[in-house]
């Protein structure tokens, strides 16, 4: 039982898409050198990190550092098979920038204005993968409303509820990230229609379809974003969620 469950994992980390498999591998290091006493906490995004010790790199890699095991689980968990899913259908270039940008670098300017001016608590950080999912799981929702209980709750609500669960019971949990995130995955539609995605996509795969597992920019697929397909189930619960420290 144990080495059919740890097969399936296996084989589902292989058939990653490139960017997918990417910031899975980061993640994980990044978790390997916390386990060994490597200092990570740096890492973690706050005020007064960026703008006491002009610690820039930090609106990027907040994302990538996770406060425990549990958490990273959790995260991949309701992350990956989204996110993997967004990839395979829009191309790798479209995932790299849907995250890094939109799905990033929201959340992180939303998290330095609001415990800087609204909370006044400079050394609050903010870390995880949990807005990531947020993201997707919003997009999902709204480019997908029927679901199973369509007839009680319209399913574009169903991150919100979400969002109210892991603020109430995870601990820690950082509502604004969530938030934030969730706003960000709302918005997917929006982004791409203004942008001029195809251009840029062809620029970058005539270099990326040298790499295993990249995928190419699909002009089809954008005919229906942002990503779900008819008849798909309710998202994966987010987990844990983006944690948040001092």
């Amino acid at each position: 039982m144990i080495a059919r469950v740890l097969e399936s994992i296996k084989d589902f980390f292989q058939t990653l898409p490139l960017w997918t498999k990417t910031v899975t591998w980061i993640a994980l290091f990044i978790q390997l050198m916390s386990f060994t006493g490597f200092p990570t906490s740096y890492l973690a995004l706050s005020w007064k990190n960026v703008f006491h010790k002009f610690l820039f790199f930090e609106v990027y890699t907040y994302v990538f550092l996770h406060v425990s095991l549990l958490h990273i689980i959790f995260n991949f968990a309701s992350l990956l098979p989204l996110m993997a899913k967004f990839e395979k259908e829009h191309g790798t270039f479209a995932c790299i920038f849907i995250t890094m940008v939109p799905y990033t670098l929201f959340p992180a300017l939303v998290h330095l204005v609001a415990y800087r001016f609204m909370f006044l608590k400079e050394s609050i950080s903010i870390a995880g993968f949990s807005g990531w999912a947020f993201a997707f799981i919003s997009a999902t929702c709204v480019h997908n409303p029927e679901g199973p209980f369509q007839n009680y709750i319209q399913k574009k609500y169903i991150p919100l509820i979400y969002l109210l669960i892991t603020t109430i019971f995870v601990p820690y949990a950082s509502f604004i990230g969530h938030a934030s995130g969730a706003a960000a995955g709302y918005a997917t539609p929006y982004i791409f229609e203004h942008i001029p995605l195809k251009r840029w996509a062809e620029k970058v795969d005539s270099i990326g379809n040298r790499f295993k597992n990249y995928q190419p920019y699909d002009e089809l697929a954008y005919a229906s974003l942002p990503i779900a397909e008819p008849g798909t189930g309710n998202p994966n619960f987010p987990g844990k969620g983006t944690r948040l420290g001092t």
